[in-house]
């Protein structure tokens, strides 16, 4: 499938963090949300503070890492190496005393003092429960905290400390729905927030639940199980992706097609590719050439792009030799290819490079915003994220900087974030 833009997004990852992923931060933009209701977290030199979406410093720079604010306090590591949780106003809520800490989830954290055990505090740092037996603590998620003990093994305690589920997995993921993947000699399963194994580890491989299925590798084969264990799908796929809108892709030899939900073939093997519906059509390939089916298995656009990706906002973008251009739902090019790179329009605008420097379009294809920065990402609401000469600041939909370049690094919401994850 399409590799969007990378360079527009790498000039802007580098400003960002030196070790993010092109995937990761392309991820993030397209789904922060809420984030004028959010401090952003900068750094400028060596010291990490928080800004409004005006500039304003509301925490002035001043420590060594910082995490996103939650339940209105945020992880900092402070100066001397400790870690402690502030206010909105950059006030200790909690001292910086610890040496490992979680970022808080309903009024609740784990932290870890030199020489000690995971403890679960309060806001006001009052201790709630310790656990003495635990190697490491993660956050809390839909109410239940995974730990590992001195052993390697996974388990899980609620917020009043109870074992929920005892320490007996070799791996587990957090909860974030009713049932959650582990992992037992090799094999996987799944356990339900009770403690209740629904799933014996018996899976090679298992892809979480969706649309109340999950793919299965057995070790030879590929197919699907309920949420009781029940084969609704018989293993009979050399690979198979998940369920969306009913349908999922499945390979069999070297060919890509789609089942039903009882496994029958909406659409036979015939695709050297094949992506997730998305407003009604799929992204193919077949040879070197991209195009559109619908969900009879009909091209309504005839593969014939060298690179593609999926319709969004009615559009979608495409590369024919060098160039980018954008396709409306019958194969037209609404904007024809001229651009170096492009990334997909978002609520009306699309981020394109000529040259070295990048700017704003809209659907007509004409300049909203003209080429000017060396690294720029989609608009989330009415700001968007540019670089220049090595800086990050912020635009309106004018072009206009509401905060001019100045950040050597911005943390983006949503952002997977080991600093925050456990200890």
């Amino acid at each position: 499938m399409i590799q969007f833009s990378s360079s527009i997004i790498r000039k802007t990852i580098t400003a960002y963090s030196r070790v993010i992923s092109v995937c990761v931060i392309t991820v993030i933009m397209f789904g922060c949300s809420n984030l004028g209701d959010s401090l952003i977290p900068v750094k400028t030199s060596d010291a990490w503070g928080y800004i409004n979406l005006k500039g304003d410093y509301v925490v002035n720079p001043q420590f060594e890492n910082v995490g996103f604010f939650s339940d209105g306090l945020a992880k900092v590591l402070s100066p001397d190496g400790k870690i402690g949780y502030i206010d909105t106003k950059g006030n200790y809520a909690v001292p910086a005393i610890y040496i490992r800490g979680t970022a808080f989830s309903g009024g609740l954290t784990f932290v870890v003092s030199e020489g000690g055990y995971p403890i679960c505090i309060d806001k006001k740092g009052n201790t709630k429960f310790e656990m003495k037996e635990a190697e490491y603590v993660y956050g809390f998620s839909n109410g239940l905290a995974m730990f590992v003990d001195k052993d390697g093994k996974r388990g899980f305690v609620d917020k009043n400390g109870k074992t929920v589920i005892n320490a007996q997995f070799d791996d587990a993921e957090s909860f974030e729905s009713d049932l959650t993947k582990i992992r037992n000699n090799g094999k996987y399963g799944f356990v339900n927030s009770s403690g209740k194994i629904i799933i014996n580890p018996q899976f090679e491989s298992v892809y979480d639940f969706s649309e109340g299925k999950a793919a299965f590798y057995n070790g030879s084969k590929w197919g699907y199980v309920d949420k009781k264990g029940t084969y609704i799908i018989n293993p009979q796929f050399d690979e198979a992706g998940q369920f969306n809108n009913g349908m999922a892709s499945v390979k069999q030899g070297y060919k890509w097609g789609y089942v039903d939900k009882k496994g029958a073939y909406i659409i036979n093997p015939q695709f050297d590719e094949a992506g997730q519906f998305n407003d009604g059509l799929a992204l193919v390939r077949q040879g070197d050439k991209y195009g559109y089916v619908d969900k009879k298995g009909a091209y309504v656009i005839n593969p014939q792009f060298d690179k593609a990706g999926s319709f969004e906002d009615g559009l979608a973008v495409v590369q024919q030799g060098r160039s980018y251009g954008y396709i409306n739902k019958k194969g037209q090019f609404v904007i024809n290819p001229q651009f170096d790179e492009a990334l997909p329009f978002k609520n009306g605008l699309a981020v394109v490079k000529q040259g070295n420097s990048c700017g704003y379009i809209n659907k007509k294809g004409q300049f909203v915003i003209n080429p000017q920065f060396d690294g720029a990402l989609n608009f989330d609401g009415k700001i968007a994220f540019v670089v220049s000469a090595n800086k990050i600041g912020f635009i309106d939909k004018k072009g206009k900087y509401t905060i001019n370049p100045q950040f050597d690094i911005v943390k983006l919401l949503n952002l997977p974030n080991p600093y925050d994850d456990f200890i």
